[in-house]
């Protein structure tokens, strides 16, 4: 048995006065503000310039577009800063006959710049597949929400002893943004 001493009597009562204070309901006075703003994300692609390989004689080799040469082709892509995008090259291995059973192989590559700036000797290269872009924004400009990267194809093409004619494919740029 606990022996009830005025130290212990004490010691339940401010426990038994700190509980009843707790338990009992206390007004409140706050605010509380929600605040939610939705943004949908956009994005939008332009070419600028084509990549273009032109007429080519059989039997040339290989023929190069290099990065900054005026063949090749150049992309926009206007977005929100900071979005992110993930971008791919979808290309054929080859370009082939537009009638015959002829094929001429393609390489391509890619490299993009940021921060609104087209100036392909600025330019980081990337691969093909799911690449990840966060479109950053412009230096020194705060009056928008808006920025554009640039994106920049080149690549080459061997042309052996093929029969003259027509030679396509479809390349696609793929941008998937979030």
């Amino acid at each position: 048995m606990a022996c009830l001493t005025v130290h212990n009597i004490v010691r339940r009562l401010v426990r038994y006065i700190v509980t009843g204070v707790l338990l009992l309901p206390l007004p409140l006075h706050a605010q509380f503000l929600s605040i939610q703003i939705d943004v949908e994300p956009d994005v939008v692609a332009q070419t600028v310039r084509p990549l273009d390989f032109g007429q080519i004689p059989t039997g040339s080799g290989e023929v190069r577009i290099s990065l900054g040469d005026s063949q090749m082709g150049i992309f926009s892509i206007h977005a929100i800063q900071t979005q992110r995008l993930l971008v791919t090259l979808e290309q054929p291995e080859f370009l082939t006959h537009e009638r015959l059973d002829a094929r001429i192989p393609l390489t391509l590559q890619m490299a993009y710049t940021e921060f609104g700036i087209n100036d392909f000797s600025q330019a980081t290269p990337i691969g093909q597949e799911n690449e990840e872009i966060i479109v950053q924004p412009i230096p020194g400009n705060i009056t928008t929400v808006w920025s554009t990267a640039h994106l920049y194809v080149y690549g080459w093409l061997d042309i052996g002893m093929v029969p003259e004619g027509v030679y396509s494919g479809d390349v696609v740029l793929l941008i998937e943004y979030e």
